[in-house]
């Protein structure tokens, strides 16, 4: 929101350009340390369990015997947006909090700036939901030797969930894209056609009028 005036104008590129890499960066050790699957398997499944014929009966990928590679990257990841998210979301609040801010400032464009802020802020919300939960959740069925699979599948239904619910809260929490929506869906095309047909029974009515008034006059 303030970026022309403050520093935060001379780091956005970067940081936003590091952010981008590191998406495609943090999962490539355990991409260079992919297993080979017969002896990886072998491996993952006396650790395991007894599974059932339901889950053995289907292709089982084992992307890492070695999970440093995995977790801390993911970790490290998570950290990072984390930081930034508070860092950015403190920088923000200050600056519309300040006094100098609030004097150039008209009420009506603070509380439409406040409501923007809300809007952000429960959008970002729901990373929390959809990854910092789950991911807590496996990193301590590691930490603690536990194996539950429905706890499992249910973590990767909320990970699956993400852009479905981003998306929904996108929505409801911005107005300008929630009437933009529902104009494309046609929720107000009723009242479109009724504020027309208002209009042209008004017409109808003055025209009837007008031709009254005309007819009295001629005789």
């Amino acid at each position: 929101m303030f970026g022309q005036e403050t520093i935060w104008k001379k780091f956005r590129i970067p940081v936003l350009a590091s952010n981008y890499i590191l998406a495609f960066l943090y999962g490539l050790p355990s991409f260079l340390m992919f297993p080979e699957q017969s002896s990886a398997l072998a491996r993952v499944l006396e650790t395991l369990p007894p599974l059932p014929d339901s889950i053995l009966s289907h292709q089982i990928i084992v992307y890492a015997t070695e999970l440093r590679y995995f977790i801390i990257p993911i970790m490290l990841m998570v950290s990072l947006l984390g930081i930034e998210t508070l860092i950015i979301a403190y920088l923000i609040v200050s600056k519309m909090n300040s006094r100098e801010h609030t004097f150039r400032m008209s009420q009506k464009t603070m509380a439409m700036q406040k409501k923007i802020l809300m809007a952000l802020l429960i959008q970002a919300s729901t990373m929390t939901i959809n990854f910092l939960i789950p991911i807590t959740y496996i990193c301590s069925t590691i930490i603690f030797n536990y194996h539950n699979q429905a706890a499992n599948n249910i973590c990767f239904l909320v990970f699956s969930l993400h852009g479905l619910t981003s998306t929904s809260i996108m929505l409801w929490s911005h107005k300008p894209y929630r009437a933009v929506c529902s104009s494309f869906l046609g929720f107000r095309k009723s009242e479109v056609n009724s504020s027309k047909g208002i209009q042209v029974v008004a017409t109808i009515m003055l025209n009837r009028s007008h031709v009254g008034r005309t007819s009295f006059l001629a005789s």
